[in-house]
């Protein structure tokens, strides 16, 4: 009977060391973030153009007064590769994305 108690003790107190581990590394990574500058991935937020020939960063790229959103393009560099990736985030504006088009 007392083996019981203590199998069932270290079982218990496995199981919480193993759920705590799991919390613990949960925690760091969450905590650390991720920084994407230090990771060495290519930025293409900069040279943005209109179709008037204004340059803009694309976080700077807002609608208009009217609503209308504005059109901007950028020549993509040719040695894209599996390790690029674009992403876009919009704030109320509709974003279209046309690659080769």
């Amino acid at each position: 009977m007392k083996n019981r108690i203590i199998d069932h003790n270290r079982a218990l107190l496995a199981t919480f060391a193993v759920l705590s581990l799991f919390f613990l590394v949960y925690l760091v990574t969450i905590a650390a973030g991720y920084d994407r500058h230090s990771a060495g991935l290519r930025s293409f937020e900069e040279g943005w153009t209109d179709p008037a020939g204004n340059v803009y960063r694309i976080d700077d790229v807002r609608v208009d007064d009217t609503g209308v959103s504005p059109v901007v393009s950028k020549k993509l560099p040719d040695d894209l590769g599996d390790e690029d990736c674009l992403c876009f985030e919009s704030y109320n504006i509709d974003v279209f994305v046309s690659v080769d088009g």
